[in-house]
């Protein structure tokens, strides 16, 4: 049973019988809303604590925070399934038992998002409110491009990828310091940010101002930096404008000591997927063709991804549509990746294993050294082709990347699960799942989590990061699953013994692969996972589960 918020018009939640909750706090209403449009449908009490008193010391606003949160939880305790979890650090939204109108809706109106509730003394809250009723109206996703006789090729002639490109520009050599700390603090900053955009793209990054400028080419999203040095910490603050226009699309900021910039690369992480997110979400009202490309690229991810070998065929005509609109060499990563898993799974008909290698090659010679083409061929040769050697050779070189590409990471903690180094293994995916938690590709992190979980016979810990990974995926829309989380909740309610858990694990599975129940367990041993200790928990597992959901 799911209980309903609606955030557009009206705010208003019912439980899952019809009744209406009444919320009577706006603060408490702004807490919901606010969690809900969050990364992983949670927040930091000290978040919203900035969010909902910026102008308080910080013991009232610990006063203040405490107050509404105890108000919440006794509107929301009788619900059944429970909707939100608070603890001492933050305050999470169970996704699972809620459906949210703006996410679940068709074309949900973002303009009347929270009408009437508003906090005119609160600027933090109307600047949010403001952002939130200026998202873009979603657009329809793109139909791929008919196959041509060749089939990595459009329908119609290809334009140069840069004409279309998301162009974003930093000011670097701008940035609005008050001293010497500050301004040193905020170039390092940029510097790094515009590093790590430029390698998760698809966007043009470069420095303002530039001979482009003068060219006649202005950038279509120009980001601002400002850094104060005050008593020994830094106040950072962060704009995106659309140039054009000059609305602003995102803007965040950090306070933390001189040493803490310094070192941490957390703050640059979180920033740039922050930023990387709102330019994603608002690429649509701008771009054509790389951004249909990237969309093309996400699909035919999500294809491969979701229940396996429904749509590997699908996924590879996204992946090579993708590869032809752009060509980016990630795309001719993923591709290769996609015709390796059809050839060793024999699905669908099987698959031609060479062109992986000519695959491979395309993505180093469009890519360079880039440690996410690495990854993702890494993991061919790890969980494809058992090839432990050349899968360690290929990320060895990448080392010193460290935090700043967490695909590369979690690659290194699966060659450590499928490799028999379980410690290491759990210790690298809870750093990645940690530092990832705005990333997009944060289902994949919890999902390796949970493999390690299960392998060590964690069980409860297992279930836990699964479910955390479907709700992830889940935010893309109501009908998103990621097959080997699922897999993964269900072998660790067939070990826990959780009758309920695993008949809801296995319905949900069988809405999407009909067969699961019949065969599930065999298909799987297809491509068996690489360690045989994973391997032998997720198909144990998932035997217990069925026999479980059968006796319900």
């Amino acid at each position: 049973m799911s209980h309903d918020l609606k955030l557009t018009g009206c705010f208003a939640l019912r439980a899952a019988d019809g009744r209406e909750v009444q919320i009577g706090s706006r603060r408490a209403r702004i807490i919901l809303a606010y969690t809900a449009t969050s990364r992983d449908f949670e927040c930091s009490r000290t978040r919203l604590g900035a969010l909902l008193w910026p102008d308080k010391k910080l013991e009232q606003v610990g006063a203040s925070l405490r107050k509404e949160l105890c108000g919440l939880r006794v509107a929301l305790g009788p619900l059944r399934p429970p909707i939100v979890a608070i603890d001492r650090d933050r305050v999470r939204l169970l996704r699972e038992n809620l459906r949210i109108d703006v996410f679940d809706a068709a074309a949900p109106d973002w303009s009347r998002f929270m009408d009437g509730l508003d906090l005119a003394d609160v600027e933090p809250v109307e600047d949010w409110l403001r952002e939130r009723r200026a998202e873009p109206a979603p657009a329809a996703p793109p139909r791929p491009p008919a196959r041509a006789a060749s089939p990595l090729s459009l329908d119609r002639a290809p334009t140069a990828a840069a004409a279309d490109a998301m162009r974003v520009a930093f000011e670097p050599s701008a940035v609005a310091a008050n001293d010497a700390v500050a301004a040193s603090v905020g170039a390092a900053l940029v510097d790094r940010m515009m590093r790590r955009l430029a390698e998760l793209g698809p966007f043009e990054v470069y420095a303002w101002p530039t001979a482009a400028e003068d060219a006649g080419d202005p950038p279509d999203v120009r980001v601002n930096c400002s850094v104060l040095h005050a008593s020994g910490d830094v106040h950072v603050g962060l704009c995106a404008v659309e140039f054009a226009s000059g609305r602003l699309i995102w803007t965040s900021g950090r306070r933390a000591t001189v040493a803490s910039f310094a070192r941490s690369a957390l703050t640059v992480v979180h920033l740039s997927d922050e930023l990387i997110d709102r330019l994603q979400r608002h690429a649509p009202t701008l771009f054509g063709r790389r951004q249909t490309a990237a969309a093309l690229a996400l699909r035919g991810i999500d294809q491969l991804l979701r229940v396996p070998y429904a749509n590997l065929a699908a996924a590879q005509a996204s992946l090579e549509a993708a590869a032809a609109a752009d060509g980016r060499g990630e795309y001719w990563a993923w591709l290769g990746y996609v015709g390796a898993f059809r050839h060793e799974s024999g699905a669908e008909g099987g698959g031609d294993r060479a062109p992986f290698d000519e695959y491979a090659a395309r993505a180093r010679e469009r890519a360079g050294d880039s440690p996410l083409v690495a990854a993702l061929i890494a993991h061919v040769h790890a969980f494809v082709r058992r090839d432990f050697a050349a899968a360690r050779d290929l990320l060895e070189p990448f080392d010193e990347f460290g935090a700043d590409n967490l695909l590369l990471q979690d690659a290194r903690a699966l060659l450590c699960l499928y490799t028999g180094s379980v410690p290491e293994a759990a210790r690298r995916a809870q750093a990645v799942a940690r530092i990832g938690a705005r990333n997009p590709y944060r289902y994949l992190f919890a999902t390796t989590e949970a493999l390690t979980a299960l392998t060590a016979g964690r069980y409860a810990d297992a279930a836990r990061f699964g479910g955390r990974a479907l709700a992830q995926i889940n935010a893309a829309g109501p009908q998103a699953v990621f097959a080997p989380a699922l897999r993964t909740v269900i072998a660790a309610c067939g070990h826990l013994g959780d009758a309920e858990g695993a008949r809801l694990a296995v319905s949900r599975m069988l809405a999407y692969d009909p067969d699961f129940v019949a065969d599930g367990v065999e298909r799987l041993a297809r491509v068996p996972i690489p360690n045989p200790a994973t391997f032998e928990a997720t198909s144990l597992g998932m035997r217990k589960a069925i026999a479980l959901a059968a006796q319900g």
